[in-house]
């Protein structure tokens, strides 16, 4: 039986990682604090002075409870697996979800129409949407598009994961890692954002140890947009983040978080998330979700 009154005011995060390296200074600097964490986490959580906002919850209590928000940083299957199999959305009508939703596109649009059906509300933290560099990437190509030429963007680095040769779910496709699904989402959601509907021919490489670590795709619109070829490499010696044109460069910086402030913790991903929290739910960020899924859709239908 749910409890609809302990925790009704409390945001539940579930994860590690990225959970408690990010989501949770990000959520104490826009001022969240009663921030629920699981008892099975504490061994991750060195942040003293997070601690009085605080709470810890036994890991088997939180089907039982209300919560104002859930927010889940946990691998694809995890996250399929407590939102469709668990039920989870039943305890909030707020439901924050990381990249990808689900380890195939298949099962994340069963994912996404399970919510829609129950009319809940949920957003997906698509995190280049909220860099400095995007509006105005959008902007550029949105208002000179009878003038642009085709557009290349090229993005060169080598993941964490791969630098460690760890065994890990983000460098197993299987399992919703890989160069698209861990990677390339982020692109994906922000052309589609800025009008790219059509794919017309996408490539993977893996390397030695047969792991997708580069990814070549060619995406189109209905609209009068430019060709933009996608040359993404995930295990390179180079840390490059460029949009070029055959005559100009529109954006060069190391790393898509470049131009994004180090003020908290010197982790450059908690301002667009700090972003992405504060603009919550709304049709119009749902609306672009489904066509990011879409698009997502096809290219893993060519693959």
């Amino acid at each position: 039986m749910i409890n609809k009154n302990k925790y009704e005011d409390y945001t539940l995060l579930l994860g590690k990682g990225f959970a408690i390296n990010v989501y949770l200074p990000a959520l104490l600097a826009i001022n969240c604090k009663k921030i629920l964490l699981l008892s099975s986490s504490k061994k991750y959580t060195t942040n003293i002075a997070a601690s009085k906002y605080i709470k810890w919850i036994d890991d088997e209590d939180i089907i039982n409870n209300k919560f104002l928000r859930i927010i889940i940083a946990e691998p694809p299957n995890k996250q399929y697996f407590l939102i469709c199999e668990m039920a989870l959305w039943r305890n909030t009508n707020n439901l924050i979800l990381e990249k990808p939703i689900a380890d195939n596109h298949k099962k994340a649009k069963s994912l996404i129409n399970i919510l829609n059906k129950n009319k809940i509300k949920h957003s997906i933290n698509y995190s280049f949407r909220y860099t400095e560099w995007f509006p105005n990437i959008n902007r550029y190509i949105n208002t000179n598009n009878n003038d642009i030429e085709n557009i290349d963007i090229i993005w060169n680095f080598k993941g964490r994961h791969l630098q460690n040769k760890k065994e890990s779910w983000k460098t197993n496709d299987l399992l919703g890692g890989g160069v698209i699904k861990y990677y390339g989402i982020h692109l994906i959601a922000i052309l589609s954002d800025i009008g790219y509907t059509n794919v017309n021919k996408t490539n993977i490489i893996n390397n030695a140890d047969n792991q997708q670590t580069e990814w070549t795709s060619e995406f189109t619109s209905n609209k009068k947009l430019p060709r933009i070829t996608v040359h993404l490499n995930s295990y390179s010696n180079e840390n490059v983040f460029r949009w070029q044109q055959p005559k100009r460069n529109i954006l060069e910086i190391d790393t898509p978080f470049s131009l994004e402030s180090t003020e908290f913790n010197g982790d450059n991903r908690i301002p667009t998330t700090m972003k992405f929290l504060k603009e919550g739910y709304n049709d119009l960020l749902s609306y672009k979700n489904m066509n990011a899924l879409e698009l997502w859709s096809k290219i893993e239908s060519m693959i």
